[in-house]
């Protein structure tokens, strides 16, 4: 519907004409999408969702935009499905949720929503589970998951959010593992279709007379009326002739058979003298070498390809793998993914209304670093010693929270799943940015003294 929040309703919920008039006049049989207080909608309570079935008389499909990230280019959401009480569940004809744009980033989002559904999938009410199991396994484990937490206690026994959260990431984990490449989407260019040849593959004695590679410039489609004299028809071919000079190779107007002929074994000759003096020349690592030893084709295909993620053509591909020696240390050890960089992860890219308690502990130690950075300043008259050590304690442990962050940009950076890492990476790597600035940041700071 137009008013599918409750902030869309006028005058409010309860006294919405337009919301009486669907509950009224709509047939049953047809299905109503609600987003919840808001459009993006932090909590939706039981009392609301009560409160709309009663005047579009049926049960909504909540259309949840919690992980929705597509009104910001710079948040990304994997965070735990939240804020809706498991109670919800027999008053929903439904749920949709509305997750990311970037589809490998919604593992978690979907995960957590299915981990919500399952634990109350018989409609039980919260208030006969308290009765009965009190003391039940599935609540100690919650206590203790919120115990020494900053989130509020989760009343709901039910379902557990941070427990859901950890089910998701590490099974998650498991993907990160599975050695998978990224495949560049083929995007549809405007304009006139051109039929593209790719000549290395074609071998000489397979090409007959009839094949040419062309392009085709659309000329306007003139009346016999219009159509031009000798004088104008020779000023046209002189200009294509100039025309002919300007342009590459494989861009040419095909005035004669023989001409085109001549051009593709040109072509063809060119390839195979570069690859011969590939062959000859010694091995080279040198990036200048490599660029030289490319044929105009693979520049072609590489200049084609300009939507595939900057990762995917790492220098490092063209060299050999450093083989240490026996009494050699290896240059890096690859690490595999962790699950505590997930959750780290996690922390930081959380919910649209709060960050994770990993990713809300750095902002608070930021802010007190910063706040009290003029007990080590120079200008400090009265120094205190107490107060300057436990500013370079503090600052010591958020500068380890930042290296975290390093660390945890490496891994993923290396890990097998590219098509994973290539969805995030934009997101991943503005952090890491961010959280090395602040570090310097800091540094400074303490050393102003």
């Amino acid at each position: 519907p137009t008013e599918y929040c409750g902030t869309f309703c006028y005058p409010n919920v309860a006294q919405s004409p337009y919301l009486r008039t669907v509950g009224e006049k709509l047939l049953l049989a047809i299905d109503v999408l609600w987003t919840g207080p808001k459009v993006v909608s932090k909590d939706i309570s039981v009392e609301s969702i009560e409160e709309v079935s009663k005047i579009i008389r049926r049960a909504p499909i909540i259309w949840d935009n919690i992980h929705a990230n597509d009104y910001d280019q710079k948040r990304l959401f994997l965070g735990p499905y939240k804020g809706r009480s498991t109670e919800l569940i027999p008053r929903l004809k439904g749920v949709l949720t509305n997750p990311n744009c970037e589809f490998e980033a919604n593992f978690v989002a979907i995960h957590t929503l299915a981990t919500w559904y399952k634990s109350n999938m018989n409609g039980v009410r919260k208030d006969v589970v308290m009765t009965d199991t009190e003391d039940s396994t599935v609540s100690i484990q919650i206590k203790l998951e919120n115990e020494g937490s900053d989130e509020d206690i989760e009343t709901d026994v039910l379902y557990s959010p941070q427990m859901a959260l950890k089910l998701s990431l590490t099974e998650w984990l498991q993907e990160f593992a599975v050695p998978h490449q990224y495949s560049s989407r083929q995007v549809a260019h405007s304009g006139a279709k051109t039929s593209v040849i790719d000549v290395p593959l074609i071998a000489p004695s397979s090409l007959n007379s009839t094949t040419v590679v062309t392009t085709v410039y659309q000329e306007p489609i003139m009346s016999q009326g219009d159509a031009p004299n000798s004088e104008s028809q020779t000023l046209v071919k002189e200009e294509e002739e100039k025309k002919q000079l300007d342009e590459e190779p494989m861009d040419m107007v095909v005035e004669k058979q023989e001409d085109a002929d001549k051009n593709i074994n040109q072509i063809l000759t060119d390839i195979s003298e570069a690859k011969m003096s590939e062959e000859l020349k010694p091995m080279d690592t040198d990036k200048e070498s490599i660029a030289e030893s490319k044929s105009p084709e693979m520049s072609m295909q590489e200049d084609c390809g300009s939507d595939i993620a900057p990762m995917q053509t790492d220098e490092q591909i063209n060299k050999e793998q450093f083989v240490p020696g026996p009494h050699e240390k290896p240059l890096y050890t690859i690490e595999p993914v962790a699950l505590e960089d997930l959750q780290l992860l996690a922390d930081l890219f959380y919910l649209p209304y709060e960050h994770g308690p990993k990713g809300a502990q750095m902002l608070r130690e930021f802010q007190w670093l910063r706040a009290n950075s003029s007990v080590v300043s120079v200008n400090c008259k009265g120094k205190d010693s107490e107060k300057i050590e436990e500013w370079q304690a503090r600052a010591a442990k958020f500068e380890e929270m930042c290296s975290l962050v390093m660390g945890m940009f490496t891994r993923l950076a290396n890990c097998a799943n590219r098509t994973i890492l290539y969805d995030m990476y934009s997101y991943v790597w503005d952090i890491k940015s961010i959280m090395s600035m602040v570090k310097s940041f800091v540094q400074w700071l303490g050393c102003r003294s």
